[in-house]
This record gives structure tokens, sequence and C-alpha cells, in this order.
């Protein structure tokens, strides 16, 4: 991982974004689930404080390999372990990712539930339809609001 942060670029941040991955990758392999019987799955709450953990140390990583320098880094923690007041936009983005996430989440849930990857396929017409046009919608309704260049064109 610190060879493929050197590979990103020559900058002290992308080498500790390789390390941060690759102590993250090592600290993760000793608890990566195995395939165990449905029973055994520790209860959901236990689940989605892991899923919230990675997430947060994931978006950590992000700061080091965005940052220009360790001291931006350090001056963008600050900022986020200081700054506690909720911006309009922060607020609006919170609004947003909730009324378009939660329809997936609902989904995620389904599909768990039917222990069938497929479950949307085999499902009633109606059902497919109501989905398949929620899609279609969000996708025309919700589109990014300025073009992103794709990360990698930056270097």
């Amino acid at each position: 991982m610190v060879i493929g942060g050197l590979w990103h670029g020559a900058s002290w941040t992308f080498i500790a974004w390789g390390t941060f991955h690759g102590m993250l990758l090592c600290l993760y392999r000793p608890f990566e689930k195995k395939p165990v019987d449905r029973s055994a799955r520790p209860p959901w709450v236990v689940t989605l404080l892991a899923a919230a953990v990675m997430f947060q140390l994931i978006c950590f990583g992000w700061l080091l390999f965005r940052a220009e320098n360790i001291g931006q880094v350090v001056g963008m923690l600050r900022q986020v372990f200081s700054s506690f007041r909720m911006t309009p936009f922060a607020g609006f983005s919170l609004g947003m990712m909730l009324f378009i996430c939660l329809p997936f989440l609902i989904y995620e849930y389904w599909v768990d539930r039917k222990q069938d990857m497929l479950a949307i396929v085999r499902a009633h017409w109606m059902t497919r339809g109501l989905f398949y046009s929620y899609l279609v919608l969000m996708l025309l309704i919700f589109p990014a609001e300025t073009a992103h260049e794709f990360i990698y064109f930056q270097f």
C-alpha cells in the first residue's frame, strides 16, 4: 500500500495515505467476516456500528489523499473536531442523502431478508416498475450540480 501511495504521487501525504490503508487492512483482516450460519450473525447494531467506524476511517484516509501537505491535514482535522455548527450546505446534503439513500437501504434490507440478490427480478411487475421508475427519477431530478473531473486527471 505504501508503494501504491507513491504511485499516486511523490508527496508525504500519499505515503501517509498508503501506510494508513496498509495498517487498516492489517487490522481489518482478523475481523473479516467469513461465511457463517445466518443465526450466528452479530446484532444489527454491531454491524451498523462497525460499518460507521470503517466509513470514518476511510474518510480520514481521503483527507490524507486529497491534502496538499500534512499541515493541511492537521488543519482539516482541527476543523472537524472543533467546529460543530451545521452549515446550510451540510443540512441540505444530509437531507438529500436521507431522501436518496433511504429507499436503497430499505431495498438492501428487503434483499437481505429474502436472501436473494435477484429478488427485484423475481418481484411482481408493479414492484419492479416502481423501483426502476424511482431509479430513473433520481437520475433525472438530482443530477450533479457541477461537472467533476475524474480524480486521476489531476495527476
